[in-house]
């Protein structure tokens, strides 16, 4: 949607929400079809991180101190996930995982991590698949062929 625009800056989230009512959330709806974030979408990063997100890229005894301040300020923040069409799921604890750092995980898990989110961004996806990947509109994970050359 975005990639598509003129000027992806001057893109009005709320407005375009507000013209959409199946975007629209209600009781009544399947919630199962609505996440929370708490980080505004339109304040994220270019690939559609947070600020948590930064202090686990490059981790450090300062940043990981910062990312437990910040979680406890803003505890929601600990399930926002990249938004990005390369990232998209990845959350905090994926990053903690791939960092091999098991004191975070267990403080994140702790606090409340999702371990049930899903990677589904393309760069989560083999060469193979790539071509495969597919929106679907019942779901919020891509459609990917299963078959895959990959032996890893």
């Amino acid at each position: 949607m975005l990639k598509s625009l003129d000027d992806p800056e001057s893109f009005n989230t709320e407005k375009y929400i507000e013209s959409r009512p199946e975007f629209q959330w209600s009781p009544d709806k399947d919630q199962s079809l609505f996440r929370e974030v708490c980080w505004n979408l339109e304040e994220r990063g270019a690939v559609g991180e947070t600020i948590l997100h930064l202090c686990f890229l490059n981790p450090s005894s300062i940043l990981a101190e910062l990312a437990k301040r910040l979680l406890r300020i803003y505890p929601k923040l600990i399930n926002d996930y990249y938004i990005s069409e390369d990232y998209y799921g990845e959350n905090v604890l994926h990053m903690a995982i791939v960092n091999e750092d098991p004191a975070t995980v267990k403080f994140l898990l702790d606090n409340g991590a999702n371990y049930h989110e899903r990677c589904i961004g393309s760069f989560m996806s083999t060469e193979d698949q790539k071509s495969s990947r597919s929106d679907s509109l019942t779901q919020e994970w891509v459609n990917i062929d299963p078959h895959t050359n990959y032996e890893g």
